[in-house]
């Protein structure tokens, strides 16, 4: 997943929405929603692996 690329998106989708209206406007929006979804789920997983990656590390420290 190349996170910058969606951030970028998210950027020029909201800049958009300035310039629509209606149904369209909507859309654009829930796209927006859905990008941020998705970039803190990708920084969830990302912290969830850390935490692993901290608790494997740490029971190897103490001879686990």
């Amino acid at each position: 997943m190349d996170i910058g690329l969606l951030e970028a998106n998210t950027i020029i989708l909201k800049k958009t929405t300035k310039y629509l209206n209606g149904e369209v406007k909507e859309i654009v929006e829930r796209q927006i929603r859905s990008n941020y979804k998705t970039i803190d789920s990708f920084f969830d997983d990302l912290e969830r692996e850390y935490q692993s990656t901290q608790s494997y590390e740490k029971g190897e420290a103490n001879g686990n």
